[in-house]
């Protein structure tokens, strides 16, 4: 398993790049990171902590603390081990 696609939003458009994402169909595992987090409505909000199908995994993006990459958040909360090819 690799991390196929990589998205960048800005904070204006990061909660319909996130439901354009979400809404396709096409992905089964959504990592995101937490720093927009804010501009996402408390509905969808609510539906995407809630979801399992696409899963969607909000990363910790934390300055002050040792951050987790994502291949070791992944092992950790999913069991699971990501190739990330050199992302």
């Amino acid at each position: 398993m690799g991390v196929e696609n990589v998205f960048v939003a800005s904070r204006e458009n990061f909660s319909d790049k996130l439901k354009e994402l979400y809404f396709s169909g096409i992905y089964g595992l959504i990592l995101v990171s937490n720093t927009f987090v804010d501009s996402i409505d408390k509905k969808f909000l609510n539906i995407l902590n809630t979801s399992v199908s696409p899963l969607v995994v909000f990363i910790p993006v934390s300055e002050q603390e040792k951050e987790e990459n994502i291949s070791e958040l992944a092992r950790r909360v999913l069991g699971i081990k990501l190739d990330l090819g050199g992302l």
